[in-house]
């Protein structure tokens, strides 16, 4: 059996794989400013959301793009 994946979906999974790696850091700073009290709560939920909406939204039109030309 070929354990082998097409390039296209080795392309995919890195490129998700980075995206989701970035926003967990911006995620990682966010939670080192609640820590140090230069956010309350309210703003790390509020920025937390935005973060993952934005990541999850990135990801969405880089396949997107990716179909169209893969």
């Amino acid at each position: 059996m070929d354990n082998s994946i097409s390039a296209s979906d080795y392309l995919r999974f890195q490129i998700n794989r980075q995206v989701k790696r970035l926003f967990k850091g911006f995620i990682v700073t966010i939670e080192d400013l609640k820590i140090r009290g230069n956010i309350t709560d309210e703003d790390y939920i509020l920025y937390r959301k935005r973060i993952l909406d934005s990541g999850n939204e990135c990801i969405r039109e880089i396949e997107q793009d990716m179909d169209k030309v893969l």
